[in-house]
């Protein structure tokens, strides 16, 4: 199934489309196109796509995806879209590609060992509510996503050695967090940008290589 998103804008500006439904698909091909003029960013509220295993989202447009809605996704691949890409996924084990500007993807209280992301050109941000995680389900697999935030409602146990890029932040909030694996070029934020005040009431680190003589944390 291919469907076109030709300039539809979005739901601030009364426009927009509040849902697609191609649940019956296995492949969707979403592509989200500019005006004949100017610039618009192209909204879907709701993407539903029950049966799909792989969408693929393509055009010149920023795309936001709202709220995702899938059970077989295994790929969600905006590597081809020349615009800003934002998602926010509902539960499924997926591989992301992020557009090719400024990026974001929301995973809400989903993401683990079983899903990865990869950025796009542009500056991406991953966001997440993680609680439980083990050595095994913490094990994330991030790749050239500058800010990670993850708002951590729990204690977790997270291993970073599959986070890899440059200019990387890891942002976590409260609670005990066990770090392994961390790149030293990498950033650890205590808190976020939106709540500065939750800050881990502990975090423990081991990196992935300290046997440097000025490592620095």
């Amino acid at each position: 199934m291919s469907v076109k998103l030709a300039a539809i804008d979005t739901e601030a500006n009364e426009k927009g489309l509040q849902t697609l439904d191609v649940a019956n698909f296995e492949t969707v091909n979403i592509e989200s196109a500019l005006p004949t003029t100017g610039t618009v960013t192209n909204q879907v509220t709701a993407l539903t796509a029950t049966s799909a295993k792989a969408v693929n989202v393509t055009g010149a447009a920023d795309l936001t995806l709202t709220a995702v809605g899938g059970g077989a996704m295994t790929s969600l691949n905006a590597s081809a879209l020349a615009g800003k890409f934002t998602a926010t996924l509902a539960g499924d084990k997926v591989a992301v590609s992020l557009g090719q500007k400024d990026s974001t993807v929301n995973f809400a209280a989903t993401l683990n060992n079983d899903d990865s992301v990869t950025g796009g050109a542009g500056k991406d941000t991953l966001t997440a509510s993680a609680s439980g995680l083990t050595a095994t389900t913490g094990a994330l697999k991030i790749a050239n996503v500058e800010t990670i935030n993850l708002t951590t409602g729990g204690n977790n146990t997270l291993d970073l050695s599959g986070v890899t890029g440059t200019g990387v932040t890891v942002a976590v909030t409260d609670n005990v967090q066990t770090i392994t694996g961390f790149d030293l070029a990498h950033t650890i934020s205590l808190g976020l940008a939106g709540d500065a005040s939750a800050t881990a009431s502990e975090i423990d680190v081991t990196a992935t290589d300290a046997t440097g003589s000025n490592d620095t944390l």
